[in-house]
């Protein structure tokens, strides 16, 4: 299937939310298939982190992790099923690390926390071969208005079982967002989406997951 078909034939998935919630044309499917064909136009570099997601991971504010340069291909808005759609579009690099968070969406739109898991392993599967390593957080929680934290709950609870079944790594962000910044509330400027201090506690969870991007470059490369 060509972009454009998989765009059309697919985007009705996205919950009248996530299309209204932005300004401009962001979460429209103009700008969905202006960013899947950037995408796929696009070049890993060498020992990058690729960053598969909706909007947390598209809105991170680096782009690096210290000796690791950060290559997103994140969408706002995106779902599992969207993203499992377009995964073997995507250009990967057999040094990269693969980091995915995605599921906040597919709730907003109701769909089981059993279906999202099945298209979050269907898409690993697919790039496993293609990466040095795939890594999936967990859904954060949120201020409880704009989705279901019961939900998110059963979905990472899904997550760390499955992953821990086909020995997947796991990142979870929460603990150390928690302990910062006490509730979501605090963390997010919406309810959902990450404040820029949010980020740097992320970061520093990335760093810590991913320890050969605080080396020094030619040490990294030795290590790999």
């Amino acid at each position: 299937l060509t972009l454009a078909a998989v765009v059309v034939a697919n985007f009705h998935t996205l919950s009248g939310y996530v299309r209204l919630a932005y300004k401009g044309d962001v979460g429209s499917k103009a700008y969905y298939t202006r960013l899947s064909r950037a995408h796929i136009a696009s070049n890993p570099d060498n020992h990058s982190i690729i960053l598969l997601g909706d909007s947390i991971l598209y809105k991170v504010p680096f782009n690096s992790l210290k000796t690791c340069p950060v290559h997103n291909y994140a969408i706002s808005g995106e779902t599992s099923q969207l993203l499992k759609k377009r995964i073997g579009m995507l250009p990967m690099n057999p040094t990269s690390d693969v980091l995915i968070l995605i599921g906040v969406n597919d709730l907003g739109i109701n769909r089981p926390p059993q279906q999202i898991v099945k298209d979050i392993l269907s898409i690993i599967r697919d790039i496993r071969p293609q990466v040095a390593s795939v890594t999936l957080a967990k859904v954060l929680p949120t201020s409880g208005l704009v989705r279901d934290n019961t939900q998110i709950q059963k979905l990472n609870a899904l997550i760390d079982k499955k992953a821990t079944a086909q020995n997947i790594a796991v990142v979870d962000f929460t603990p150390a967002l928690v302990a910062e910044f006490l509730s979501p509330s605090q963390f997010t400027s919406d309810g959902i989406h990450l404040t820029s201090e949010a980020y740097r506690v992320v970061k520093s969870d990335l760093l810590a997951h991913f320890p050969h991007c605080d080396e020094t470059t030619d040490a990294a490369t030795a290590s790999r």
